[in-house]
């Protein structure tokens, strides 16, 4: 973890969180599962998230990128589908 210099990636960030509360060690290659956040790590490590911790406009944000680039391939922009309840209406 003290590879990171300049910056250090979101489960770096929740794995040394995670760290101080519990003293337990990470080693390279350990998986770590956690929730962007509010607050200034943005990443939170499951075992300490609370749900008022996630981070929903992250998760919005990363949802329309995604479904940007498979409208895109359709020929479709997300702001056509806004409002549209029903995928009928683009076949």
């Amino acid at each position: 973890m003290e590879n990171y210099t300049k910056v250090v990636p979101q489960h770096v960030r929740a794995a040394k969180e995670l760290m101080k509360v519990t003293g337990k060690t990470y080693q390279k290659g350990e998986t770590i599962s956690f929730i962007k956040s509010k607050g200034a790590l943005g990443a939170k490590a499951i075992e300490l998230a609370k749900l008022q911790d996630i981070d929903t406009n992250k998760y919005k944000e990363l949802l329309k990128s995604a479904l940007e680039q498979v409208l895109d391939a359709l020929g479709i922009t997300f702001e056509e589908i806004r409002g549209i309840k029903k995928m009928d209406a683009f076949f």
